[in-house]
Parts: structure tokens; C-alpha cells; sequence
């Protein structure tokens, strides 16, 4: 049976001399693995449409749970992603996450929504790389259901300003008032308050539109990362590793 399938390239597996498999983030059915006969052949029609980081349409057969690629068309490529190491690196890692923490035969359209909208962000250039990773790491901690509170304290219910003196509570997603005190908070700025803020009540398609200071931004970035690793349980990722060494 010929299924049809639009979706991201979220991982690739060499198989033999020119054949593959890739792991699909699709609209339809969650992730798939899709077996491509001959995919890797600098002659193949499924060449460009097949390889990472590619958003294309796939026809291919369905036979007891397993996709072999019958057709393919490119939709995007996000070719300039290729041509910088820090944002081929950080592409890897937004990937990397995805393929943790999507299932198969789920509703994974918002995530991959959200993959799309990290993949055009760091192709375009316009926004620094930490900045759309944090907002990445925090976005996906909401979809995945650990959306911290930023609008009172987590121990005595005080609504907080942003101007207020505040710690966030990495274990239990909230902030802290001046007042108040829990085990293993950190100190954050009244611009990384607003900036939470921003990002709970942001759209997809705006979740990049802020700006914030350099030292803002770097206690953003190490509050984003321990945020979405503590709650997925992880100590990180390769990609993540890979990244850090490249930006250092």
C-alpha cells in the first residue's frame, strides 16, 4: 500500500554501499523509518530530498509496520544550514531532541512546527545561535508538558513583577521570590523573567522576535539547557557536546 508522508529528516543510516535509512518527523504518523534503496547514489532522483535536515514529500510502501521509499519531492532544504558549522551543529542538536522525545503513531505536528521554525531561524541568519537555542529548549519543554510558571512565586503564591528580585526553581518549573528560598535555584535577571514570559505567551511563528543582552542571554541559555535535560531526564546529548565544542 502507498502511503504518503510530508515530514523532516531528523536522522540518516548508511546501509550497505548506496542504500539508507531515514528517520522522518512527519506531519501524518509521528516518526518513520523509511528504507531508501540506492538513496545514497550521487544518480538517485531521491538524493536531495532524502539526506538530513530535508522537509520533502515521500510516497512510499507501507508492508507490515515498514516504509520503503517509493517517491519523494523536495520541499525545503535548508541548504545554508550546510554551509556553517555552528549552525550545521546546532541543527543536529534541535534534531537530536526531537527524535527523543517524538513517538511513532502520535500527533507530533506541533513539534515538528516548532523543528521548522528553529531550522528557518538558524538558516536565516538573523538571530544569534544561543538566543534560538534557549528559545528552542524552552518551547520544547512546553510541548512536551513542563511549561514553567513565571507569574508567582512557587512557595508563597506572591504574583511577581519583572523588576522583582526572583530565583527559577529548576526542578519544579517556577519562580522564587526574594523571600522565599528552595534547594539548587538560580539568580536570573528581570530580563530573563519578561523573556520566560515572552516565550509562554509567544506563537510559533514569533517564539524568535526578542532580543536580549549578552549577559541576559548567556543565563538565559544555561537556565534554558538545565531546564529541558533535568525534565527530560537526560545528561545530554552528543549533538550537544558537538555544539559546545564548537562554539568554544
Amino acid at each position: 500500500m502507498l502511503t504518503t508522508l510530508t515530514g523532516l529528516v531528523i536522522r540518516e543510516t548508511a546501509v550497505g554501499e548506496s542504500d539508507k535509512f531515514i528517520n522522518v518527523l512527519t506531519h501524518e504518523r509521528g516518526i518513520v523509518s523509511i528504507y531508501c534503496h540506492r538513496a545514497r547514489s550521487i544518480k538517485s532522483k531521491h538524493l536531495s530530498s532524502t539526506q538530513l535536515f530535508c522537509y520533502s514529500e515521500f510516497m512510499a510502501t507501507e508492508k507490515n509496520d515498514r516504509f520503503t521509499l517509493h517517491d519523494s519531492t523536495l520541499i525545503e532544504s535548508f541548504f545554508a544550514l550546510r554551509g556553517d558549522l555552528t549552525s550545521f551543529a546546532l541543527a543536529q542538536y534541535v534534531c537530536s531532541v526531537a527524535s527523543f522525545v517524538c513517538s511513532e503513531e502520535m500527533d507530533e505536528s506541533d513539534m515538528l512546527r516548532l523543528v521548522l521554525n528553529t531550522l528557518y531561524a538558524t538558516a536565516s541568519g538573523e538571530k544569534s545561535h544561543k538566543l534560538i537555542k534557549a528559545a528552542f529548549e524552552i518551547a520544547c519543554a512546553c510541548l512536551n508538558g513542563f511549561a514553567p510558571s513565571a507569574d508567582t512565586c512557587g512557595v508563597c503564591d506572591v504574583a511577581l513583577l519583572p523588576t522583582n528580585s526572583v530565583k527559577f526553581d529548576i526542578e519544579n518549573g517556577c519562580l522564587i521570590c526574594e523571600k522565599c528560598t528552595t534547594h539548587g535555584a538560580m539568580n536570573i535577571s528581570s530580563g530573563v523573567v519578561s523573556t520566560l514570559r515572552y516565550i509562554l505567551d509567544s506563537t510559533s511563528k514569533r517564539l524568535f522576535s526578542f532580543s536580549l543582552a549578552d549577559d541576559d542571554l548567556a543565563q538565559f541559555g544555561q537556565l534554558a539547557e538545565r531546564y529541558l535535560l533535568h525534565h527530560l531526564d537526560r545528561d545530554g546529548f552528543d549533538t550537544l557536546d558537538f555544539y559546545k565544542t564548537i562554539q568554544n
